[in-house]
């Protein structure tokens, strides 16, 4: 890792932090450290870097806002990439939008919207980057990404820039760049004509947003996939879950396919809970949950 580390430091090919800890790098706040946490100034130095390390056959793992990640307490040896100053948003022509993976998707939601386009509403409650949401396939109100996602620049392995048009490999909360190691460096999107009630209905997704979601506790969203037939929470809910506690997790009073975080809270107390939740719903109704979150390997 030494090379790589001159090699950002000596051309100037961006932030590096040492020692970060991994808790302050999700919405859960959970986790121990990470030795090296990269932020590159542009797509070119993203480039050398990754090429390097193809060199080096050095791991690394690319971050975006930790929406859906699940660290573990333990250091973690290898370069962690945050695209934050890759974060540029632009109207090509009508309807027609880019955005790189850094940029926060509500601000890209608020950005189409003000540019006179519609169909961005669902994205503007999902606290995520472009990249993450890509990566997920992100969902909401019975929207996804890949409605209106037109194709994706991505670099492979090699440092090489790709671009993906087929959306075959997109489907409920996964897509092709899923548990791979392609970084997505930015998303072409077409929305839909202007719509007079924009601003209203990102109000009231907002509102129901606060009214349903333990939102003043860190958590990740869902915890666990839906079933076309049936919700996971209805799931957890019938399982007794809701409000249970393992040391300083638990499951939200307020949403049973939340856990939250109530301070301080361990790898081990959220995997035990997770685990525990999916060993007594499959118990109970045949229903195996699939977590959503990602756990990240030292």
């Amino acid at each position: 890792m030494k090379s790589v580390i001159n090699l950002i430091t000596e051309q100037n090919l961006g932030k590096l932090l040492f020692d970060y800890p991994a808790s302050k790098l999700t919405s859960l706040g959970i986790g121990g450290i990470v030795k090296y946490l990269y932020y590159p100034k542009d797509l070119d130095s993203l480039i050398l870097v990754i090429k390097k390390l193809k060199n080096k056959n050095l791991k690394y793992f690319v971050i975006g806002n930790g929406t859906n990640l699940l660290f573990k307490d333990c250091t973690y040896e290898y370069l962690f990439i945050k695209l934050n100053y890759l974060s540029r948003m632009e109207k090509i022509e009508k309807n027609y939008f880019s955005a790189e993976a850094g940029a926060q998707g509500i601000k890209f939601s608020k950005f189409v919207i003000d540019n006179n386009s519609s169909g961005s509403e669902f994205m503007s409650i999902i606290p995520g980057t472009i990249g993450g949401l890509i990566y997920m396939n992100a969902s909401s109100y019975h929207k996804s990404i890949s409605d209106y996602l037109e194709k994706v620049e991505y670099l492979n392995e090699f440092g090489e820039v790709c671009v993906l048009e087929n959306k075959n490999d997109f489907n409920y909360r996964k897509s092709f760049f899923t548990n791979t190691n392609l970084i997505i460096t930015k998303g072409y999107f077409r929305f839909l004509d202007e719509n007079p009630n924009s601003n209203k209905i990102v109000k009231e997704f907002r509102l129901k947003k606060q009214s349903t979601q333990p939102l003043e506790y860190k958590s990740a969203g869902s915890t666990f996939r839906n079933y076309d037939e049936i919700p996971a929470w209805k799931l957890i809910d019938k399982s007794g879950f809701r409000n249970f506690r393992i040391g300083n997790v638990c499951i939200s009073k307020k949403h049973a396919n939340f856990l939250i975080n109530l301070s301080k809270a361990s790898f081990n107390e959220a995997n035990s809970l997770i685990e525990k939740v999916k060993n007594k719903v499959y118990e109970d109704s045949g229903y195996l949950l699939e977590c959503e979150l990602e756990i990240v390997e030292p």
